[in-house]
C-alpha cells in the first residue's frame, strides 16, 4: 500500500511559497501594504515569517528524507552524507548563479543569498540529525546557539566599535556585520554593503530555526498536543526574549528563532486539524491543489522567479519591462491595490510554468 504523502507539510511549505511570491513581487515597491513589507530592522510582519518558515520546513522535511534513505533504499550513513553533499553544493550554486544572473561578473558579486543560507541549513541539520540523534543533545545545542548568540551580539561590542556610550548593537555594529565584511568585504548586498541579511554568523541561529523543522518531523508532526502546547511555550518566550534581544529577521535574533518558530508550530497544529478533518477527500485535494503543487515545486518556484524578476528589470532603453506592464495595466488602480494584483497575477503566472512543467515531467515519465 502506498503511504500517503504529509499533506500539512505540502500545505504548510505551499502557503509559505505562495506568500514569498508575492511578498518578493509587488508591482512597486513605494507602494506595498504593511504586512508584505518587510520590518526595516527591529519587529517583523507577515512578509518577515517566510523565511523562517521555509527553514522550518526544510528542517521537517529531513527526518522524513532519512529514513526514506536509510529503511526504505537501506543506504548506509557514507552514501547519505555523499547525497546531502551533492544537495548543498547544488542550492549554493543555483544561489551564486541567481546573485551573478545576468551579467555574472565576479568583481562585487555577491556571497551570501537566500538559497546559500538554506542549503548551509540543510547540510547542517542534516549532519545534526545523522550524528546527534539524541533530542536531549539536540536541545542542548539549540540553547547553546541562542543563548551564545545573544551574548555575542547584544553583549560585546565587535572591534571596530569605537562608542563613547554603552555598546548597543545596530546593523553596522554587531559580531555578525563585522564577520561578513572581514570575510566577504565587497561580495555582500548591495543595499547595505557593511552587512548582508544572509550572513555567515547569523545563519547559526537560522540553524536553531531548522532544528525546530527537525523536531516537528522526528516527534510533533502528529502530536497535535504537543505542537500547540510547545508553539505557545516558543511564542512566550521569544516575546520575554525580545526584551533582551529584539524581534529581528535581518541578524536572524534569538528571539525571532522562538517567535516565529512557535507561530510555525501552531500553523503546523492548524494544518494538521485540517489533514484530520478533510485530508482524504477529494474535493479537498482538488480545490487545494494549486497549493499543493507550489509546496511540492518549491525550489522550482524560488529559482523560476528569481529569474524572471530579474529579467523583467533588466535595463531595456532607458526603462525596464516591468516598469512597461505595471504602467500599461496597473495604473489605473489606486497604487497599493494595483501593486498587489500585479503581485497575484505574476503568481499565477508562476502556477501556469508549474502546471505546464508537471505536464511534460509526467509526459516523459521523469516523475
Amino acid at each position: 500500500m502506498k503511504k500517503r504523502r504529509n499533506i500539512a507539510l505540502d500545505l504548510f511549505r505551499g502557503i509559505t511559497v505562495i506568500v514569498m511570491v508575492i511578498v518578493n513581487n509587488p508591482g512597486d515597491w513605494t507602494y506595498i501594504y504593511t504586512p508584505l513589507r518587510h520590518a526595516p530592522w527591529n519587529g517583523f510582519s507577515l512578509a518577515d515569517l517566510v523565511f523562517p518558515f521555509f527553514i522550518i520546513a526544510v528542517g521537517v522535511s529531513i527526518p522524513f528524507a532519512m529514513h526514506k534513505k536509510q529503511v526504505n533504499e537501506e543506504k548506509s550513513n557514507l552514501q547519505i552524507l555523499f547525497f546531502v553533499f551533492k544537495r548543498f553544493f547544488i542550492l549554493f550554486l543555483l544561489g551564486l548563479f541567481l546573485n551573478a544572473f545576468p551579467y555574472f561578473e565576479w568583481e562585487g558579486l555577491r556571497i551570501p543569498g537566500v538559497l546559500q543560507r538554506i542549503a548551509l541549513v540543510y547540510l547542517s541539520c542534516s549532519m545534526i540529525f545523522l550524528f546527534l540523534r539524541s533530542p536531549i543533545k539536540q536541545g542542548f545545542l539549540f540553547t547553546v546557539i541562542l543563548i551564545g548568540y545573544y551574548i555575542l551580539i547584544v553583549r560585546i561590542p565587535p572591534p571596530d566599535w569605537s562608542g563613547d556610550e554603552s555598546f548597543v548593537f545596530n546593523s553596522k555594529h554587531n559580531w555578525a556585520a563585522y564577520l561578513d565584511r572581514i570575510i566577504m568585504e565587497g561580495h555582500l548586498w548591495k543595499y547595505t554593503k557593511t552587512w548582508d541579511p544572509e550572513g555567515l554568523l547569523s545563519t547559526l541561529p537560522a540553524i536553531a530555526s531548522g532544528l525546530i523543522g527537525i523536531w516537528v518531523g522526528s516527534y510533533w508532526m502528529h502530536k497535535k498536543y504537543f505542537l500547540w502546547v510547545i508553539g505557545l511555550v516558543f511564542l512566550i518566550f521569544g516575546l520575554i526574549a525580545a526584551e533582551f534581544f529584539p524581534i529581528n529577521k535581518s541578524i536572524w535574533s534569538s528571539s525571532f528563532v522562538l517567535v516565529t518558530g512557535g507561530l510555525g508550530l501552531l500553523f503546523f497544529y492548524f494544518l494538521n486539524l485540517l489533514d484530520s478533518w478533510i485530508g482524504e477527500s477529494k474535493s479537498f485535494h482538488r480545490y487545494f491543489s494549486p497549493i499543493f503543487i507550489m509546496g511540492r515545486n518549491a525550489l522550482l518556484v524560488f529559482f523560476s522567479t528569481g529569474l524572471i524578476s530579474r529579467i523583467l528589470i533588466l535595463d531595456w532603453k532607458g526603462t525596464t519591462l516591468k516598469k512597461i506592464v505595471v504602467d500599461l495595466f496597473f495604473r489605473g488602480y489606486d497604487p497599493y491595490l494595483g501593486s498587489l494584483i500585479y503581485s497575484f497575477i505574476y503568481l499565477a503566472i508562476i502556477y501556469l510554468i508549474l502546471i505546464i512543467y508537471n505536464f511534460f515531467m509526467k509526459l516523459i515519465k521523469i516523475r
